[in-house]
């Protein structure tokens, strides 16, 4: 199911989950299946970074077999993208055009009908597929419409948990969910095109494939520490190619010893 999922996949969306799979943890699939799943940011004493979840509820998710897999997966994918320290989506950008997105709806529905309007709250009601929408409709106008899916008032309230479940609703969508994906294009338009909500970089690739043509071979990324991000690696392949020396793992101060790990 997974695997099909990501067969189904849009062609960003697995470029990106390709790219950092080995950045991916699963700590523990088989959490109490009364415990919320969860991507966990941070090392400390007996507790790894990483993604706790139940993979056998998963596959029966009222929401999509799947969806708690790809969704806490996509925020480690939102962390990794910038080398563990902060998050990609955590733009002003990103924020405004989400909460503009959601003031538009909200408009809409205030100048519906009653009918229209009951219209459109039960049929997100009746179906669990539209949680990510409605997740982020409700975050977007502070609850004003009572749909179902949602965050408590104090998580939105956090600094930058609106983009972070956004990059997550819209990856896990992305990942062969294919009615998520054009209800969530369809009601957030400007969030959803922006730079913020896509975690594949292509003009790293471009690059990396010339480095490759260059030099016979990729970037090792999986031999990099998390500290080094995907910007710093670019910007020495450019180094690289400019000058002619494939001397990527000296200008990032990564020892030339193949028992090296981290």
């Amino acid at each position: 199911m997974l695997s099909t999922r990501r067969n189904n996949a849009n062609h960003q969306a697995k470029h990106a989950f390709d790219q950092f799979t080995k950045q991916m943890i699963i700590q523990d699939a088989n959490c109490p299946s009364d415990q919320t799943a969860r991507y966990s940011p941070i090392n400390y004493d007996n507790h790894r970074r990483g993604v706790y979840l139940n993979a056998s509820s998963d596959m029966i998710n009222r929401r999509g077999e799947g969806t708690t897999y790809y969704h806490e997966l996509a925020h480690m994918i939102d962390h990794a993208a910038t080398g563990f320290n902060g998050n990609l989506s955590n733009t002003q950008e990103f924020r405004q055009a989400l909460l503009s997105d959601g003031q538009r709806i909200l408009n809409a529905y205030n100048n519906a009908t009653d009918e229209g309007r009951h219209s459109f709250v039960d049929s997100l009601r009746r179906n669990d597929r539209t949680h990510s929408f409605q997740d982020l409709l409700d975050a977007t106008i502070n609850g004003a419409v009572n749909v179902g899916w949602s965050h408590s008032r104090s998580y939105w309230q956090q600094p930058g948990n609106l983009q972070a479940e956004a990059f997550a609703h819209f990856f896990e969508a992305s990942m062969g969910a294919k009615d998520k994906l054009e209800r969530l294009a369809f009601y957030f338009p400007k969030a959803f095109s922006s730079p913020s909500s896509a975690p594949v970089d292509e003009e790293y690739y471009a690059i990396e494939d010339d480095f490759a043509k260059r030099f016979g071979h990729k970037v090792p990324r999986e031999m990099l520490p998390d500290s080094i991000s995907m910007n710093q690696i670019k910007k020495t392949m450019k180094s690289c190619l400019a000058s002619n020396k494939d001397c990527l793992m000296e200008i990032l101060g990564i020892p030339n010893d193949e028992t090296f790990l981290y």
